[in-house]
């Protein structure tokens, strides 16, 4: 098993981290939309998500194309459910 603390030679694309913390803060954002503090909640999943992918480039796990793509994923995924969900395709 390869030490964590080694850099890795093989890339993934698209960013699991970057697009599973985008898609569980977008859903938070959803969450929270209809509370007061909705702008403070939209803010804060945002830097959380910029931050997470940030580290990925950062550290050097993943390309900035890769970070992309994984936003692009959640955001393309969570766009598809809440339209099935807001037209009733699918049911509640």
């Amino acid at each position: 098993m390869p030490s964590p603390s080694l850099p890795r030679t093989v890339y993934s694309f698209p960013s699991g981290h970057a697009a599973g913390s985008a898609a569980l803060l977008l859903a938070f954002g959803l969450l929270g939309w209809s509370t007061r503090a909705r702008w403070a909640l939209v803010w804060t999943c945002g830097l959380l998500a910029l931050l997470v992918g940030f580290s990925c480039f950062y550290l050097g796990v993943h390309f900035l194309s890769d970070v992309l793509g994984g936003w692009a994923l959640a955001l393309s995924c969570f766009s598809f459910l809440r339209l099935c969900f807001a037209s009733r395709i699918l049911p509640v």
